[in-house]
């Protein structure tokens, strides 16, 4: 996973993210989850790359906004990205620790209960028993 992470950072430097996203999910995807890794785990790390390769020098395509918008000189802009990029690396550790404690709420929000039909369900709207008795 390191070398995904490392790969991901090297080409967020030189590539726009949905370029590299298009281009290396189909590889990387299948690679981590048969690895045995969660892929809502995967995801938010993929998100959280990108976030960090759209201020990094040299194609931060958020930097060359921000220096065309306010006309400051894209050097400046890339130095004040520094203090940025130390804080969106801090919460890579972060997420790697406490979202295994956080993924069963995440699994459970998509289940559903036994019990009677909930309003507009298809259940609720067929009036109660769908089958037709014989007589």
């Amino acid at each position: 996973m390191g070398c995904v992470v490392i790969l991901y950072l090297f080409l967020g430097c030189i590539m726009d993210q949905v370029a590299i996203q298009l281009i290396t999910l189909p590889l990387t995807f299948p690679l981590v989850t048969g690895l045995g890794y969660d892929p809502i785990w995967f995801g938010v790390i993929v998100t959280k790359l990108a976030e960090i390769g759209m201020v990094t020098p040299p194609v931060g395509m958020n930097a060359y906004v921000v220096s065309a918008t306010t006309k400051t000189p894209l050097d400046v802009v890339f130095r004040g990205t520094s203090v940025l990029l130390t804080w969106l690396h801090y919460p890579g550790p972060v997420i790697g620790v406490s979202f295994p404690f956080h993924l069963p709420a995440v699994q459970m929000m998509g289940r559903r209960k036994e019990g009677p039909a909930s309003p507009g369900s298809p259940e609720s709207l067929a009036g109660g028993e769908t089958e037709e008795k014989e007589e």
